[in-house]
């Protein structure tokens, strides 16, 4: 167990069964303090556990006998916290005191394939746009009611966005490159490809050994650039901690959604009716009463100062 979250050649890794570790308490992680817990096997199991970076996904106890203490000794292992869906406890099959344990192993996320848009602003002809907003001026706007010269002026800037800055479509799903390939490392996973391309077309045994030239080098490289990055990340992690979770979220397999929602006896199973409920519960916070004050309910439980910062300070 003690290498098996470092294993590199597999994405997803599940280890589950009857482990018969009694002493383990799962709920916390620990091992109960004797004299010899240090050496005892549950706590060279628990702590290899921790080693691998694995995740324990059994809360309940899974074995029961008579009178005896219920226990969880069915476990179930995974390199990632979202990997286990629906986890479910069964009456045992026969004669058997262990809990038959039904569960669902998210191997990847479903997303849809969408497209989005955005303004490419560095195609943008700034010089027919100042030409268009130019026809906004005081002069044309002092006869007109507040709405009225309201509606002339984002009618003119959407009409002068539209025609003046293209707009690019992208996928949000794309494989993107990882963070550590830029620059110079980037420049020599293209002269590899090429080589490689050469000897494919020629065959040829000089070919080859360029080829195997530029692979070493570029193999080197590569672990170097990541090596050397993620020493960056942790260096700053404290000071910085954002681009730390940014490489976690790149490196899942699988990422947590929004479960059923249910209010009042209505259940929201698709994303739009999730949507709907969300944005009528969080509507009960925009409500208030006539004579109510105009300090609005979500301001006063998120804790606003009623007083000036600076009286506050003082």
């Amino acid at each position: 167990m003690t290498d098996l979250g470092r294993l590199t050649d597999y994405s997803h890794i599940l280890v589950c069964g009857d482990f018969n570790l009694p002493s383990i308490n799962w709920s916390d992680p620990s091992v109960p303090s004797t004299r010899e817990s240090h050496i005892s096997l549950s706590f060279q199991f628990l702590e290899s556990i921790k080693d691998s970076f694995l995740w324990q996904h059994v809360d309940q106890p899974t074995h029961h006998r008579g009178l005896q203490t219920a226990n969880t000794l069915d476990l179930i292992f995974t390199n990632e916290e979202n990997m286990i869906e629906t986890l479910q406890y069964e009456a045992p099959i026969g004669k058997s005191h262990h809990s038959c344990i039904r569960f669902e192993l998210k191997c990847y996320s479903d997303k849809a394939r969408t497209k989005c848009s955005s303004l490419n602003f560095a195609r943008a002809d700034f010089d027919a746009m100042r030409q268009k907003i130019s026809t906004l001026t005081a002069s044309t706007l002092d006869h007109t009611d507040v709405n009225t010269a309201w509606e002339q002026i984002s009618s003119t800037l959407a009409s002068a966005i539209n025609e003046c800055i293209p707009k690019s479509t992208w996928d949000p799903d794309k494989p993107r490159r990882p963070m550590w390939i830029q620059g110079d490392l980037l420049k020599k996973i293209r002269e590899k490809n090429a080589a490689h391309r050469r000897f494919s077309r020629s065959k040829s045994d000089e070919d080859n050994k360029a080829y195997c030239r530029k692979r070493n080098q570029t193999r080197w490289d590569t672990r170097k650039a990541k090596s050397a990055f993620e020493r960056h990340l942790a260096a700053n992690a404290k000071t910085n901690p954002k681009p730390v979770f940014k490489y976690i979220n790149c490196r899942l397999k699988t990422r947590s959604q929004i479960p059923t929602l249910t209010s009042q006896g209505r259940t929201s199973a698709t994303d739009s009716e999730k949507a709907s409920m969300l944005n009528d519960f969080l509507a009960l916070f925009s409500q208030r009463k006539p004579n109510q004050s105009r300090i609005s309910p979500l301001r006063h439980h998120l804790g606003f100062f009623q007083t000036s910062p600076s009286s506050r300070i003082q």
